[in-house]
């Protein structure tokens, strides 16, 4: 390989797909650690922006030692195939979880829309609650659920906002949207920190008035 080659081909940001799981993007050198380590096999399967399908590790000029590097034939052709059609058949949610959607899908629907949606109807499932003669502590445990999926509908929405804000800079190249995308998140979460906080500075003082 030569100079020219060798250089675009570390600067190139990698996806790895190992053990059912989907990793990355890591730059070369994380790469060649993870196949020195033993983390990344031979037959793992990398992709990076520009290559027309997945291929296996063993097709990467300078992870393992030329006499170990296996041709591609029709076979693992056809296998390299198979993270791209595993991606495929994850759900909507774990697809974002994982960053594979757009960034705007990511960000605008499912981090900020979605949490703005959740919040309007927690907030009309609680007002209700409120203006009936229900018990005080199944209006708690209401709050406590509400509040718990909540939590989990944000954290759902701001990982995979990050990753897909990873995942357009890997792909792309580009720097302005992933971001503002990131800042959104970051914000995003120091907002909810403090709003916590505040809430339960709240509650501690009211039990101790």
């Amino acid at each position: 390989m030569n100079v020219a080659a060798f250089t675009q081909q570390t600067a190139k940001r990698y996806h790895v797909f190992a053990n059912g799981q989907q990793l990355g993007p890591v730059h070369f050198g994380h790469l060649h650690r993870m196949a020195g380590t033993g983390v990344l096999g031979r037959s793992d399967f990398v992709w990076a922006p520009g290559m027309e399908e997945w291929i296996t590790a063993a097709n990467i000029d300078g992870l393992f030692p030329r006499s170990s590097v296996q041709s591609s034939d029709s076979g693992s052709v056809r296998a390299a195939q198979a993270p791209a059609a595993i991606i495929r058949n994850r759900s909507y949610v774990g697809r974002h979880w994982h960053g594979e959607l757009s960034l705007a899908t990511s960000a605008l629907i499912n981090c900020i829309l979605a949490w703005v949606v959740y919040a309007a109807l927690a907030y009309s499932v609680l007002a209700a609650l409120i203006g009936t003669a229900v018990p005080g502590t199944v209006l708690t445990l209401a709050d406590l659920a509400l509040v718990a999926f909540g939590g989990a509908v944000f954290v759902w929405g701001v990982v995979g906002a990050w990753r897909s804000a990873n995942r357009h800079r890997a792909d792309k190249g580009e720097l302005l949207w992933p971001a503002l995308a990131k800042s959104f998140v970051a914000l995003s979460v120091l907002f909810q920190a403090g709003l916590c906080g505040g809430l339960l500075a709240l509650l501690l003082i009211s039990r101790v008035a």
